[in-house]
């Protein structure tokens, strides 16, 4: 319900205070219908002379003025509100300027909403009054910083330079040039121009301040002393900034709904906000008889049968948002559109780095090409060179927080080439921006790593392995990547950084990606073991489930070190098999053999821990605990990770035996020992073997979905399975 103060009479006293007209809806869909109905009356009421209107617009005005100022204006009302205030209507000068000063958008402006202001200034017949243009173009100064797409006004600097001729005009329009102005508008015509214009108005102010701005771009320009110290601009409004970037930072987490498409038909966005400013749409102009365009396939068998027909659209770049000019692109791969494809995305990219460099954020239209360049590059799994060498530049100047996603992404798909190349000119900038500006570094920078490496060792490039040139230098580039991995899992480690789940996953790919090429007998690597202080840092820091699938993990290794030739192993990792061996044997000391941080057996490292730090847990455990000694305390029952568990299955055992039985049995109290089993027989309790006991608890932890130590036991430990 929306309350409209009515006049009696057909000639309403203009004089009187009109009443604030109130929103009478909360919920958010119901305040944009009132809004929809205010707009609708006021552009009803517009076409009405005053003496004739029944209705007082006055509190409309007021409305959506208030609306404007507490939630912004989306862009479909932003635009019918400046098609208003541009229209020839009998609406007073003085509330169509008020309007125009509470006009706050809350995203940014679209270029349509630019175009149409610009269209509507001069001294046409149908053009708005003096003032009102004067208005109009002093808000566009204002929302410069907010527009999608900035480098609209440099397109129509031309237009806006030759309307200074208009007296009204020229203060406001000389303020947004000078914001405008770059090197490549700087032209002589231009400077003569100004410079007639200041000798005709006898040094106007505004035009000396556009003469200032184009002087830092031509130094050989002339002013007089007393020019040049004139002040530049009157500042903008500041509380009307301040209330516009509180509206422009409540809406940017508003997600906007991705369309559906198959991916064989031409995607077409509606008038509802959908279409992306920086992308365009795709269509063909120039098509011959014989030819058929995109436009016209609907499904796959079309696209495949027409191939070779299809006309190439007019803008190739389009194909960041279209499935189907991708799939074109891939399939037909014409030289001629692939060069026009990546033209135009080398200026998008000069124009980005432009922004950067002269202080600016990154666009929102930026940002949904970035989104649209990383799907094309996931659907192709393919790196452009074009976007290689545009990012070579930018990366030292991001600042490691917008598009961060979409980034890693892209850079992802880095071709196959010598590690230390790529890592001096793209990776290394880029890992200390993820370090120093990310919320979670250590699992993006890791799972970056991982999807690079993934990328590297796929069937595309797995095509080339074995002891040809080619194949040994993509070996030898992944033994790199992989090595530089384990050097950083290695410092975020001995920092006490949290980062174990996330240096597991990346093994845990490569060891699968390792064991896919064996059974496809497409292999690009061995199997490159972790180091050392890397395995056994993990082993001392990970909860139980990362403890599970670094058992799990070294598993896979063993099966594919089984599978593969010695002699490849061995040219990649020489000690690999005594490497694997020493693991196998320091994991089975902890959990099966009751013998930890021993050092005398076969292969065993101990967890590489100090024999100084042995001798003195030695001695200080027993003082603490008569029962316990070093060697146990990190085998099933003590575990820290796995104690608790232990019991619980020994409790499940317990209470099984007793089922079915009136007879009580004495219960143990924990935790269990082979010498307590013992005694927990000889004094009526369960009899269970030291092994057997040992083996439910592995069974419970199958159960409950901890396999990695009963596969990791079963596997090493032979006689598990007798």
């Amino acid at each position: 319900h929306v309350q409209v103060l009515l006049c009696e009479t057909s000639r309403a006293p203009t004089h009187d205070k009109a009443p604030a007209i109130q929103m009478t809806n909360n919920s958010e869909v119901g305040i944009k219908r009132e809004l929809q109905y205010f707009i609708e009356v006021l552009e009803g009421a517009a076409k009405i002379p005053a003496r004739k209107r029944q209705i007082r617009i006055a509190p409309i005005f007021q409305a959506i003025s208030e609306h404007a100022y507490q939630f912004g204006l989306a862009e479909h009302e932003l635009y019918r509100l400046v098609r208003l205030i541009t229209a020839k209507t009998e609406l007073d000068q003085r509330s169509i300027i008020n309007l125009i000063k509470h006009l706050y958008p809350s995203n940014r402006v679209d270029n349509g909403v630019i175009i149409y202001i610009i269209n509507t200034l001069g001294q046409a017949k149908g053009s708005p009054p003096p003032s009102v243009q004067a208005a109009l173009v002093r808000w566009v100064t204002a929302i410069y910083y907010i527009l999608q797409e900035p480098a609209i006004l440099s397109r129509f600097y031309g237009v806006l330079f030759n309307h200074l001729d208009v007296i009204s005009l020229r203060p406001v329009l000389c303020q947004l040039l000078s914001v405008v102005t770059r090197r490549k508008h700087v032209r002589p015509f231009r400077i003569q121009r100004l410079l007639n214009l200041v000798h005709q108005t006898t040094s106007e102010p505004a035009l000396i301040s556009l003469l200032r701005v184009y002087k830092k771009f031509c130094p050989g320009i002339t002013l007089k002393p007393k020019s040049i110290r004139m002040p530049l601009w009157i500042r903008t409004d500041m509380e009307w900034q301040q209330r516009l970037w509180v509206i422009q930072q409540k809406n940017q987490a508003i997600p906007r709904q991705s369309s559906q498409n198959d991916g064989f038909r031409i995607l077409r966005y509606t008038l509802s906000g959908e279409r992306k400013a920086a992308i365009p749409e795709v269509h063909t102009f120039h098509v011959v008889e014989d030819s058929r365009t995109l436009e016209e396939i609907h499904s796959a068998s079309e696209l495949v049968q027409c191939l070779e027909v299809i006309e190439s659209p007019s803008q190739m770049v389009a194909a960041l948002q279209n499935p189907a000019l991708q799939r074109y692109l891939q399939l037909a791969s014409p030289a001629e559109s692939q060069f026009r494809f990546e033209f135009c995305l080398m200026g998008y990219f000069e124009e980005e780095v432009q922004r950067f460099r002269e202080g600016f954020g990154p666009s929102t239209a930026f940002s949904e090409l970035f989104a649209g360049l990383s799907g094309y590059m996931r659907s192709s799994k393919a790196s452009l060179l074009v976007m290689e060498r545009f990012f070579q530049v930018y990366l030292p100047l991001w600042n490691g927080q917008p598009d961060f996603r979409h980034i890693l992404s892209m850079l992802s798909y880095l071709p196959l080439q010598s590690f230390p190349e790529p890592c001096k000119s793209i990776l290394s900038v880029l890992q200390q921006d993820v370090l120093t500006s990310a919320e979670v570094p250590l699992e993006a920078l890791l799972g970056f790593y991982t999807s690079l490496a993934q990328h590297w060792m796929s069937p595309k490039f797995s095509a080339h392995g074995g002891n040809t040139p080619r194949g040994l230098m993509n070996s030898s580039a992944v033994c790199n990547l992989i090595e530089h991995v384990s050097v950083l899992a290695e410092s975020a480690l001995a920092a006490a950084l949290p980062a174990e789940a996330a240096i597991v996953s990346f093994y845990e790919s490569i060891a699968d990606l390792v064991t896919m090429q064996i059974s496809e007998q497409k292999q690009i690597l061995p199997p490159i073991l972790p180091s050392k202080s890397l395995i056994y840092l993990l082993l001392s820091r990970s909860s139980l489930s990362q403890f599970s699938r670094l058992c799990d993990l070294l598993v896979t290794y063993k099966r594919c070190f089984e599978k593969q030739e010695v002699e490849v192993t061995r040219t990649y990792q020489p000690d690999a098999t005594e490497l694997l061996n020493g693991y196998f044997m320091d994991i089975c000391n902890m959990l099966w053999r009751s013998r930890a941080l021993n050092t005398s057996d076969a292969n065993a490292k101990g967890l590489l821990c100090p024999d100084s730090v042995i001798s003195s847990l030695q001695y200080y455990i027993p003082n603490v605990e008569r029962d316990y000694s070093l060697h146990i305390i990190f085998d099933l029952s003590h575990n820290a990770l796995i104690a608790l568990m232990s019991q619980a299955a020994f409790l499940l055992l317990e209470n099984g035996s007793q089922a079915g039985t009136t007879k009580e049995r004495r219960l143990h109290a924990g935790p269990v020992t082979q010498r307590s089993l013992v005694v927990l027989e000889k004094e009526g309790g369960l009899a269970l073997s030291w092994k057997k006991y040992r083996l439910e608890v592995l069974e419970w932890l199958k159960r409950h979905g901890i396999n990695g130590m009963t596969q990791f036991l079963f596997a090493t430990m032979k006689d598990l399975t007798k």
